[in-house]
């Protein structure tokens, strides 16, 4: 939750309560000259809501995983996570993502690259507090999507004006333009 507030509104609060169900942001970001608006939900962690979340996987892009640095039971329940979605859907664009690199770590940054290379994925470290990588972990997915869905339907987005935009998010089947 932190790091899509980061992400999307640029700001961090200490006083951040935990997602219940989902939750989602847009924002609108630039892939070589387009511009596309990213739809970004944010489902809850916790095990109570894992039917509910299973639920978003489907029609998704692209997911980033996200465990806690500082916290070696979030990291563990990263691989219930990612075979979930795989099995949902193996074709999803998924990074890896350990958050609060600021704080004391109980995983290894050697481990969570290991973690990720087993699944043949991108692994970064950000930090919502210290907006560390965290646009750098967006814009690789979002790019990683934006190639995938246009080597598969070569028409690109026109680049000449600014008010064109593509929207990238689990309702874009018919890849839509929306004004941003």
């Amino acid at each position: 939750s932190c790091l899509l507030l980061r992400y999307t509104d640029d700001k961090f609060t200490e006083a951040f309560m935990p997602t219940i169900g989902v939750d989602f942001k847009t924002k609108c970001i630039n892939i070589e000259g387009a511009t596309v608006k990213l739809q970004v939900w944010d489902t809850a962690g916790q095990e109570k809501f894992r039917s509910i979340t299973k639920a978003y996987f489907r029609g998704a892009h692209g997911i980033l995983v996200v465990f806690d640095l500082s916290n070696r039971d979030s990291f563990d329940k990263t691989q219930d996570w990612i075979n979930s979605i795989k099995e949902s859907d193996d074709s999803i664009d998924l990074i890896i993502i350990g958050n609060k690199c600021d704080l004391q770590r109980e995983v290894s940054i050697e481990e969570a690259q290991d973690f990720a290379a087993g699944y043949n994925v991108r692994y970064f470290e950000t930090s919502a507090k210290d907006n560390t990588n965290v646009n750098e972990a967006f814009q690789y997915l979002s790019t990683q999507i934006y190639h995938k869905l246009y080597s598969e339907n070569p028409i690109k987005p026109s680049t000449k004006t600014s008010k064109k935009t593509i929207k990238i998010d689990k309702a874009d089947d018919q890849k839509n333009t929306k004004k941003c």
